[in-house]
């Protein structure tokens, strides 16, 4: 995992190994990855070159938004990361990832301050030395409001990315949008509101066996409670189903995974 140091801002790794029956972890200890002050660090693995894309807000440098390709040694305790990238060259406020195993390409989102925090996306390409070269398709826009919290998914039925977010130009309220990637360039359809409420926190997954996008997020208003909700994307429109409430106490940061072993959807909050 990547943590924050809250003294100074710098990043640092753990790298965790699991024995031979998956039910015990071991640490290699945190590493220095990133001196300089840095906030909401994101990551995605691709699979099809073997790295981890770590993408982040640099506060020690006018908070311009950067990204870099991480290779984890064959010790299993160690890394090796490819030179940083600039993705966004004005102050970034939120940042999320996906990775689009049809086209083999990570999908970077994030609000932009050279355009009044306007949904902003971007297509990453790997390759070179242990595929840690990163180049950038050109920007898109997937919202001209401004836009805050946001989480993002890959649907493999479709081969459409969905992002989700926080429109801070309407009252907050929850907004979702399908994004197309073609070669590195990516398209979108219309955002679509799916909560007309305050909407500070969401986590987005996939549930391939429901052929679902899924959203769990942290309902503003009194009680911040927990809700989920999930949609069928078809092109590039999403049909959503009821919105459910999964927990009547405050739910912060949602986050949301698919277990594969029980075929279930599981929602962490804190």
């Amino acid at each position: 995992y990547l943590a924050r140091d809250g003294s100074n801002g710098s990043l640092k790794w753990n790298i965790g190994s699991l024995n031979s029956t998956g039910d015990t972890i071991t640490w290699s200890g945190n590493q220095a990855f990133r001196g300089i002050s840095t906030e909401i660090p994101q990551t995605i693995y691709d699979p099809d070159t073997n790295n981890v894309i770590c993408a982040y807000k640099s506060a020690g440098e006018s908070d311009v938004g950067k990204m870099v390709a991480i290779t984890l040694a064959s010790s299993g305790t160690s890394f090796g990361n490819g030179s940083e990238v600039t993705f966004n060259n004005s102050a970034t406020r939120s940042i999320a990832l996906a990775y689009d195993t049809y086209n083999d390409k990570t999908v970077v989102f994030y609000s932009s301050g050279g355009s009044s925090y306007a949904g902003k996306a971007k297509v990453v390409s790997l390759s070179g030395t242990n595929n840690r070269t990163i180049s950038l398709g050109s920007e898109a826009t997937f919202d001209t409001d401004a836009v805050r919290a946001m989480s993002a998914t890959f649907c493999s039925n479709t081969n459409k990315v969905v992002v989700f977010y926080e429109n801070t130009s309407d009252n907050d309220h929850a907004y979702a949008v399908v994004g197309t990637v073609s070669g590195t360039s990516i398209t979108f359809g219309t955002p679509q509101k799916f909560n007309a409420g305050a909407t500070p926190q969401l986590g987005a997954g996939y549930y391939a066996t429901g052929n679902r996008v899924f959203c769990a997020y942290r309902a503003g208003g009194a009680s911040f409670d927990g809700h989920y909700i999930a949609g069928r994307v078809e092109g590039t429109t999403i049909n959503f189903d009821t919105a459910v409430n999964f927990n009547n106490q405050q739910a912060s940061y949602p986050d949301v995974t698919h277990d594969p072993d029980t075929d279930n959807m599981i929602v962490a909050i804190r």
